[in-house]
């Protein structure tokens, strides 16, 4: 019976010295993308609200795969994702998107932006002035 016992305590230990290895490194998630400052390839204006059609470009992927890109405006300059945006339509690295609702009167500001799992990237911002 002691035989036994020691065989099992000789497993379990054995077992718990192989089974702990180092801790890994976390893997790098690459840096945020790289975005041309919007261009407008159009705007109108209708019933005291302005719209126009934007187009930018990922310049750099950061190193993993893009998985939304778009433009944010605001009447706050520098503006970000969540606030207002819209996803843009594109294929490869360039990408376009319609605005609307910027209300005259106003001075807009608005960035293109590309997300990859290490987070969003913004352009410089573009100014549109609805006065």
């Amino acid at each position: 019976m002691k035989n036994i016992i020691s065989i099992f305590l000789l497993l379990i230990g054995v077992l718990c010295f192989t089974g702990c290895e180092e801790d890994e490194e976390p893997q790098s998630l690459g840096d945020v993308p790289t975005v041309s400052q919007p261009t407008i390839t159009s705007a109108w204006s209708n019933q005291n609200s302005g719209q126009v059609e934007v187009a930018s470009n990922v310049l750099d992927d950061g190193g993993s795969s893009i998985i939304e890109r778009g433009f944010v405006y605001s009447t706050s300059s520098n503006p970000e994702w969540g606030k207002s945006g819209v996803q843009a339509t594109g294929v490869g690295s360039s990408f376009e998107g319609r605005v609307m609702g910027l209300y005259e009167g106003n001075t807009w500001y608005m960035r293109a932006y590309a997300k990859n799992e290490a987070g969003y990237g913004y352009s410089n911002q573009i100014t549109i002035d609805t006065n």
